[in-house]
């Protein structure tokens, strides 16, 4: 039997069953767990990582 430990995901804490997950600033998220810290918008295509949190551009530059 093969034992298998799942991933724990950075933003929530929980396993990681799914088939897709990002890897971001050496530390692994949900897709859906991408989001900003302050505005809490979904990060598609880029974010900011700042102190281990996750930025989009114009809270950022804030």
């Amino acid at each position: 039997m093969i034992n298998i430990i799942p991933l724990l995901c950075t933003g929530c804490q929980q396993p990681i069953w799914d088939p897709y997950l990002l890897c971001i600033d050496q530390n692994i998220w949900h897709e859906q767990c991408v989001t900003c810290s302050i505005c809490h918008c979904l990060l598609h295509n880029k974010c900011l990582v700042r102190n281990q949190k996750l930025y989009c551009r114009s809270d950022y530059i804030k």
